[in-house]
């Protein structure tokens, strides 16, 4: 397992201290400038070497769920003969044999549709659609290569005059796209890890009314769902082992724990917390998959996550604000 520590957030708040601090002429030595960690756990189980990585299967694809039309042979003729004995005009041919397709009401020959025409329309359908290949992913336990980064905008970074101050520390502590690390899940692992973590399934939502956007289409020969959910102000992770989520951002994603945070912040005594809220907006979870199997060829997440909070150091009262942005992608699965 490895863990990624997310010190954004503390950083943050910690960058209010300061300037708060500097404001009102305060000693900024010792305990005065303190950093808070705040620990998010992104690790996997699985070792660090890799696998077979052209997203290939070992098992053969099930029948595809779109059933063919079914072709009904015709027994009799449709009109019936007359008295001399003479053949109806839609009768059998004279070898005997029975035409091969029934024309439908329409005169046509029925055919079978086309997979892309068996594409979930609405947010409902689409969310099962979702549910249904998610969970199957964390049943079939798939190996797969994995990279998680953080942006934060310097532009939404407001910490009153040190904002251009504090924003290379926090570059210095988060992971950027270009210095992420491939992690590897080796094949027939459990995934731990794997949204929603810690837990059997891989999406807990239901409630199709949550879902901002939804969006189902072709991607060459397989599916691409796109889901956007709505604004969710503090949202929860699931509790590890239940199956049971707290906050439909954590039935989909794995959002960091504001409890947690809170801990932290509680215990910092030069600083007090009038106000600290985490809004998840925009969050984006992309799936492609194989319609005739379900095998994932990859997943994204983008999280979202807009900072608000209001500090108060001795007599200095400040607001804080910054937007964090987390970037998960796995991809290259091997079934």
């Amino acid at each position: 397992m490895k863990k990624n520590v997310i010190r954004i957030v503390g950083l943050v708040l910690v960058a209010a201290m300061m300037f708060a601090f500097a404001s009102c002429g305060a000693d900024n030595q010792g305990n005065n400038v303190i950093l808070v960690s705040f620990v998010y756990d992104n690790g996997q189980s699985g070792g660090s070497t890799g696998g077979d990585t052209n997203g290939g299967s070992d098992t053969p694809a099930p029948t595809p769920t779109a059933a063919p039309v079914t072709q009904a042979p015709v027994d009799t003729p449709t009109e019936a003969p007359t008295a001399g004995g003479d053949t109806p005009t839609e009768a059998p041919t004279s070898g005997g044999t029975t035409p091969t397709e029934a024309p439908t009401a329409g005169g046509t020959t029925p055919t079978e549709a086309p997979a892309g025409d068996n594409l979930p329309k609405d947010a409902a359908s689409i969310l099962k659609k979702y549910t249904e290949v998610m969970d199957q992913l964390k049943n079939d336990k798939p190996g797969f290569n994995k990279k998680e980064f953080q942006e934060v905008p310097k532009e939404n970074l407001q910490v009153g005059s040190i904002g251009g101050i504090i924003s290379p520390i926090i570059d210095s502590f988060m992971t950027k796209e270009a210095d992420a690390e491939e992690q590897t899940h080796e094949k027939g692992n459990e995934l731990k890890w794997v949204p929603v973590n810690e837990n059997t399934k891989g999406c807990l939502l239901t409630d199709a009314s949550k879902i901002k956007s939804a969006t189902c289409e072709k991607d060459g020969t397989n599916w691409k769902i796109t889901l956007t959910l709505v604004d969710e102000v503090d949202p929860e992770p699931t509790p590890a082992g239940t199956n049971a989520p707290v906050s439909f951002h954590g039935a989909v994603f794995n959002p960091i724990s504001r409890n947690s945070i809170t801990k932290e912040l509680d215990g910092i005594k030069v600083v007090t917390v009038n106000r600290f809220n985490l809004k998840y907006h925009d969050c984006v979870a992309t799936l492609v998959f194989n319609p005739e199997n379900n095998h994932v060829v990859s997943l994204k997440q983008i999280m979202n996550i807009d900072i608000d909070a209001n500090v108060k150091a001795a007599i200095i009262t400040l607001d804080v604000k910054g937007l964090v942005i987390n970037n998960m992608s796995m991809y290259n699965f091997v079934y």
